[in-house]
Formats: C-alpha cells, structure tokens, sequence
C-alpha cells in the first residue's frame, strides 16, 4: 500500500485499515493523539501517542513520546534490543555453568572418599563469579543483535546449555585428575579443594568472553556461530574482517549463498586474543559489538581475587585453602586455553545446526515478498476499499 492515502476517515475506518493491512502479514504502528484514533492506537500492533495527547489516547497507545521526535522511537527501541540480548546472554552463561558444575559435584562424588567441595567454598565461588556477572548489562551488543527484534527461543537456549554445559565437567575431571595423583590432593583434600576451585571460577570467568555473543561482526577475533546466510548482505563479513577486525570487500558467503567458516577458525579460539585485538580497536569497540570496558575489568578483577583469596594464608586459612604447588599454574593455563578452544570449537561447528536462530527478518522477508506481488497489493487495496464502504 505504498502511496495510498485515506482522508476524511472515521474512527472505525482507521481501525479496519489497521486490521486489514495486519491480515495481509505486516506489523503496524499507529500515531494519534485524538479520541477518533483510540480504536485504531488500540488495534495496532505498537500504538504511538505524544505527552500533548488526550488522556484517552495516551491510555491506548502503548508508546508516548515526550521529546517532539520519532527518533526517540529507534533510540527505544536499540536500548530495548539491547537489554533483552544481554539477558539471553546471561541465561546462557548461567545455565551452561551451572550445568557443567551439577556434572562436575555428581561425577567427583562417585570415587572421591572426601567431599569435593566445602560450603562455604562454594558460596564464595559463587559470589565471585555472580559478582563478576553484573558487569553484563554493561556489555557491548553488536548490529546483527539490533537491526531486527530477536525471539524468546527455550528450546535454542536448552540445546545451547546441554551442549556446552558439560564440556566444562572434561576439564574438571581432568583437574580432578592431577589434583588428586600428582599434586596431593589425595593425602590432603584441601589441595584438591583449592585446585578445583580455582580452576573451576576461573574457567568461569574467562569462557565469557567466548559464549558471550553469537555474531561474527560482535566479535572478529572469536570463533562464533554464524548466523544465517539471510542474516547478512552478500559482502558485508569478510574472512579478513574476522581476523584482524577490519572489514574488506572479501566475502565469505558463497556463490550459493550460503556463509562457509572462517580457514583459520579454530586457531583463534582463545580470548586473550580477542583481548588483544579490543585493545587495539579502541573506540570502535562498541560499533563492532566487543567486550565492553565494564566486563573486561570486572572479569579480570575477579579472577584475581579468586587467586588472592587462595594463595594469602590470612584469608586462605579462614576458607581452608592451601598454597598450590608451582606445577599447578602451567596446567591451570593449558586447561583454560583448551576449554575455550574446545568450547569455540563446538560454538562454530556443532551449535549451529542444533541452534535456529528464529530472527523477525525471516518474516520480515516474506512480508516484502508479498508487497512486492502487485496482484496481491491490488487486492490488498480492494479489501481496504471494501471494507471502508
């Protein structure tokens, strides 16, 4: 209905042109101020009203704007795009770990003759690592996230947390491992405690900076599920751009139409480098959907002090931990570089054929489709016509 123009309409008539242009397949917003809009700010799918508006019609809209500009409408709406990608992203994180732990507590149960963990280790490890987490409303989100309205998908998040939840548990049994034959842990249990729990917050902390975002362009320098070949215009990611973070007229979507990986995907899995590489962006940072300043400072912050809290005897002795040996530190390293790798690894191969990733712009091209059918924009034009006599 491009072009098409109503006068000197009543009150119904609005709302059946509202009604009809729904039933063709498109989201509709309505902008009144007036009595005569009510029935059609009401039947609209985002009802808009101004602070001058009658009280009547400020009920029945679900928007009103204070400022005289509809660009406070988009600036709503990023921020609100935003909020609800970093709270999927949280969900994820939260589930996942605590996932990969409940596997981790049963499976250390079955040979250990101690228990695995102490209670007030685990509240400790706990309000660390949910401390460090509140540093993730603050957290960069990138285009792909806010240039159409994402969907509250259970089922993506629940194979998400089943296939990645447990890849922690390899890493802790491995821990369990060494810390049991080779570091003492089996004549002390409070090394085997302390190694795990630094390990495990650890872990923790630093795999953030890999499950945080599932874009490309969020993050060049991670290995990340694509999205969908019709996610993104033909030339727009580069194979370059997710290397070095700079865009180049390369494109990685074939000639079929479909996005291939990365060549040199599975060698850039740790986040270091991609520590590295939001270091030199700078401020194009935020543009690009990185780690923000907040969470990188929080995550690092914490993690020391999951060490500290350990290594000084004053408050080590308090949780009943004990001074690991200096063997521990090159295999702390070695583990948590392999569970990001691994995890990326999976994120950029397994995940995205168990994940869909139901984005608006897959409706979004079938409603365009569909206003591109002259016939059925003529028709479209004759039920509105009918409908107003």
């Amino acid at each position: 209905l491009k072009g098409c123009i109503f006068a000197r309409l009543q009150p119904l008539h609005k709302e059946r042109i509202v009604v009809a242009l729904q039933r063709s397949g498109l989201s509709v917003g309505f902008l009144g101020d007036g009595v005569n809009d009510c029935a059609a700010l009401r039947a609209a799918d985002v009802g808009v009203s101004v602070d001058t508006g009658l009280d009547v019609a400020k009920a029945a809209a679900d928007v009103i704007l204070v400022d005289k500009s509809l660009m406070t409408l988009q600036t709503s709406v990023r921020a609100g795009r935003k909020v609800f990608a970093n709270v999927i992203k949280y969900i994820k994180m939260a589930a996942s770990s605590n996932w990969g732990n409940m596997f981790s507590v049963l499976g250390a149960s079955l040979f250990l003759p101690f228990v695995p963990m102490l209670p007030l280790q685990v509240v400790a490890g706990n309000l660390i690592y949910d401390f460090a987490q509140l540093s993730i409303p603050t957290d960069n989100v990138p285009s792909w996230h806010l240039s159409s309205p994402l969907q509250w998908d259970i089922g993506a998040i629940a194979r998400f947390v089943l296939l990645l939840g447990p890849v922690s548990s390899i890493f802790d049994f491995l821990t369990f491992y060494l810390a049991y034959w080779q570091w003492g842990g089996r004549e002390d249990p409070s090394v085997f405690r302390t190694a795990w729990f630094v390990e495990g917050i650890l872990s923790q902390l630093f795999i953030v900076f890999v499950l945080r975002t599932a874009v490309p362009e969020s993050a060049p320098n991670r290995v990340i599920p694509i999205p969908p070949a019709d996610s993104y215009q033909r030339g727009e990611i580069s194979s370059r751009s997710l290397i070095s973070g700079h865009s180049t007229p390369t494109s990685v979507v074939t000639a079929a139409g479909e996005p291939t990986p990365p060549r040199h995907a599975f060698f850039l899995l740790s986040p270091f480098a991609s520590m590295r590489a939001w270091l030199l962006r700078g401020s194009s940072n935020r543009e690009r959907g990185g780690p923000s300043v907040t969470l990188v400072v929080v995550t690092v912050l914490m993690g020391m002090i999951s060490v500290t809290l350990t290594q000084i005897p004053v408050v080590g002795d308090e949780l009943q931990f004990v001074k690991l040996p200096v063997q521990y530190w090159p295999w702390l390293l070695t583990i948590i570089v392999l569970y990001c790798a691994l995890t990326a690894g999976l994120m950029h191969t397994v995940l995205p054929k168990l994940l869909k990733f139901r984005r608006r712009s897959d409706f979004t091209t079938r409603r365009r489709g569909f206003r591109g059918n002259d016939d059925k924009k003529s028709a479209i034009k004759i039920l509105v016509a009918d409908k107003l006599n």
